[in-house]
Parts: C-alpha cells; sequence; structure tokens
C-alpha cells in the first residue's frame, strides 16, 4: 500500500523548480488552461492547468499535517507527481537531510515527513492517523533501517478493527502481535455500528 499505485507518488525533487500533479482531485483550486509543454528529464510533458493542491502527510509520530502547495503545473501525463524546494522555501520551510523531515525554519517544527526510498525522496501521503500510522509501520517491515521510522506507532483497537475490514477483535489482537512497527494503545470495549448493522440483516 506505500504509495500505490506508482502514479499516486508525490517527490520531493531537489532538481526541479516547477512543482507538478497528475491528479486533478489533488487540487483545490485550479485554472485550466491551454496545453502547453515542459520538459522533465529527457521526457515532454503536456502542462493542461495550474492551481493549488492540498496534502495530508504522515509525520514521523504518526500524526499527520496538511499542506498546501501553490502554483501547481496540472499535467495528467506525468507517471508521478513532484514537489519542489521552491514551493518550500517561501513558506518558511526547509528540508532537514539527516532527519528525512520538512520543518519551519522559525522553530523547527515537523511539517512533513520525506522518506528516501530507493534513492527518492517519498511523501508519505495518506488520509488518517490511522492509515499513517498503517503507513509508518509498512515502511518500517519493508525499508532497510536506514531509512525506517524512529518509533513505534501507536494506535487503538478500535482503530485497528476499522483499518482491517472490521475483523474480529481477538484476531485484530493477534495480528498486531506479529506486526512490526505498530502498538496496541489499548483494548478499550468499544460498539462497532458497522458491524452491528451488518449483523442485523
Amino acid at each position: 500500500m506505500l504509495q500505490r499505485p506508482y502514479k499516486n507518488r508525490i517527490i520531493f525533487d531537489t532538481d526541479t523548480n516547477k512543482p507538478m500533479c497528475n491528479n486533478k482531485d489533488k487540487f483545490i483550486s485550479i485554472e485550466l488552461s491551454s496545453i502547453i509543454h515542459v520538459q522533465t528529464g529527457s521526457n515532454i510533458a503536456k502542462v493542461e492547468g495550474q492551481g493549488t493542491i492540498q496534502l495530508c502527510i504522515a509525520l514521523a509520530d504518526g500524526s499527520t499535517s496538511n499542506i498546501q502547495f501553490t502554483k501547481v503545473l496540472y499535467c495528467p501525463s506525468l507517471c508521478l507527481s513532484i514537489i519542489s524546494p521552491g514551493q518550500v522555501r517561501p513558506k518558511g520551510l526547509y528540508y532537514h537531510g539527516l532527519y528525512q523531515k520538512i520543518q519551519r525554519i522559525e522553530d523547527d517544527i515537523e511539517v512533513a515527513y520525506v522518506l528516501k526510498i530507493n534513492g527518492t525522496l517519498i511523501f508519505l501521503k495518506c488520509t488518517d492517523k490511522v492509515q499513517a500510522a498503517w503507513l509508518l509501520a509498512y515502511v518500517n517491515a519493508h525499508s532497510p533501517q536506514d531509512v525506517q521510522p524512529s518509533q513505534e506507532q501507536e494506535i487503538t483497537l478500535q482503530e485497528a478493527h476499522k483499518l482491517w475490514g472490521h475483523t474480529n477483535l481477538d484476531n485484530v489482537k493477534q495480528l498486531l502481535k506479529t506486526v512490526d512497527g505498530l502498538k496496541l494503545k489499548n483494548t478499550k470495549k468499544f460498539n462497532c455500528n458497522t458491524c452491528y448493522k451488518a449483523k442485523g440483516h
């Protein structure tokens, strides 16, 4: 699930000065234009508009951050989306290579976790803190030691139950014992409305 399919990946490319996104749904505002072309490495990409995108990004502690980028080119033919350092600096942010994070200059607060995987800096894009915890656990289990998150991510029994398709709670507990990077925060009892409705039919 790590940024699959490949076209959904959003990378931080220090070699580009033009941010580009291939997914129109990521734009919260966009102005479509006549098609122009831009050079991307050895290829040419069609530009069909420009606007502002908003991303929900996993942070190293398992929480999430919403960050906006403006003047992003809409290039639907690209195989992935690209954020450039030029989009980061005007916001008073910088990329800290040692910690693999984008941080605020004034107080070093983390605003995005950007892991280097297979030589590419990738934003850990997610939808909420449950998916962020799963994503960081996945990275922990499938990445070399030098790109693993520094700590386990905590998850409640209710969050794990929802994450794994409303699995039986005893099975969820057993599964969490075998997973690296995810730690059960509590086993507080709860009522699942989805399961209740499903059993009622």
